[in-house]
This record gives C-alpha cells, structure tokens and sequence, in this order.
C-alpha cells in the first residue's frame, strides 16, 4: 500500500510482513531540508504502522548525507525507530560510492549499535534477508 510519495521518495507498507519499504530516486537536486522531510515522513508512518522491519532501496540515491544531517538522524529519526520497535533494516545499496559511504556512516555511533543493518546490492536479497530478521 502506498503511503507517501513525491519527487525523490516512495513509502509503501507490506502489511502482510509488517515491513515498510522506501525507494529513492532522482536524488540528484536533493536538499538536506528535503532528505531530512522525508525522514520525518518515514518516522511519521513507522508511528502510524509499527512495522518490524525497514527496507531502504537506495539503489538510484546520489545524495551524499552530510555528517550535520547524518548526526540529526541518528538523534530525530533513528532513536525514535528504535523506542518504537523497529530494531532490523535492509539497505540496498546506492552505486553512488559517497552516497552509500555516507549511509553506512550514519549507523557507526552508539545509536547504531542498536539496529540491525544489512547491506545488499540486490532487492530480493534484502527483501528476504528482512523478512528473517525482523520477526
């Protein structure tokens, strides 16, 4: 079930598998304000849904995330995921090198210590992989 869209992200939500899936693209003239948007409408529908699981398709992301807005998720988007549940993600990998350097750095602190991520340059793979995980 589609819950979000616009310009740069999709949210859908497996209801069968309690699992929400974001999908990035055309990141290219992204902003830090609209990246940090949309994590708030990620935070916004895991609030509204409970899901067990993640699965963040960043396949066409080619936004390098900022170590300000890196921090910022950890603090205003990732500690309120974890106190609501969800501890497992599953991240499709970015073919961007900095892009995908730069989610991978998000999770290196102590808040990430808490969830569970995997990495995967495959969509089914992540998608099967979540599916273990998270119940």
């Amino acid at each position: 079930m589609r819950l979000f869209e616009d310009n740069f992200t999709t949210i859908d939500y497996e209801s069968d598998f309690k699992i929400l899936i974001i999908k990035r693209f055309n990141s290219k003239p992204m902003t830090d304000k609209i990246y940090r948007e949309t994590l708030l409408k990620l935070l916004e529908m895991t609030l509204k849904h409970l899901p067990k699981g993640i699965l963040l398709d960043n396949r066409e992301l080619e936004f390098p995330i900022h170590p300000d807005t890196q921090a910022w998720s950890n603090k205003e988007i990732l500690m309120p995921l974890i106190q609501c549940g969800v501890t497992t993600g599953a991240y499709v990998e970015s073919a961007d090198f900095i892009a995908q350097l730069s989610v991978e750095q998000t999770f290196e602190t102590k808040i990430g210590e808490h969830f569970k991520v995997r990495f995967f340059e495959n969509y089914e793979e992540a998608f099967a992989w979540l599916l273990v995980a998270s119940n």
